[in-house]
Parts: C-alpha cells; structure tokens; sequence
C-alpha cells in the first residue's frame, strides 16, 4: 500500500476556517465541519472516543492512502470570512 503523495508525516497546518494552501482539498472536505465545529464548541464531539476538549481525529476518505489528521485548538481569536 502506498502513502500519500501530498502529506508527509508531523506536518502541521493552522487555520481561520479557510483551508489550508497545502492541504489536500479531499482532506479538507473531510474535516472542515470538524474544524467549524471545534471553534466553536469546547465540549467534546459525539463519543469520548475519538474527540476529547478542543481536540479531534478525522481521516480523509482516501481508503487506499488514509490520512489520519488530529485536530487541536489554538487559545486564538479567528476572524471569519
């Protein structure tokens, strides 16, 4: 199986809702609702198992090269749009 050609492993991206200009744009679909909803909320997503406070994991839909992505927020004031 291969990996991903447009991630490498302990990249780091910081965002204000928009996406990201080195971020895969299949990943990002994957998980813009996740960061919308992390800015602002500060109680953990759906089940305890995978979100805790201020933090998700979500994996972009590649089920041949998954990228698993943990999302964390910053103590930041973000402007939308």
């Amino acid at each position: 199986m291969e990996t991903c050609p447009k991630h490498q492993e302990g990249e780091k991206f910081i965002t204000d809702f928009r996406k990201p200009n080195a971020l895969c744009e299949d990943a990002w679909g994957c998980m813009e609702k996740f960061v919308f909803t992390l800015a602002h909320t500060s109680e953990p997503l759906f089940w305890n198992d995978w979100s805790r406070q201020g933090k998700a994991v979500v994996c972009c839909n590649d089920g041949y090269r998954p990228v698993t992505f943990l999302l964390e927020t910053l103590d930041e004031e973000a402007r939308p749009f």
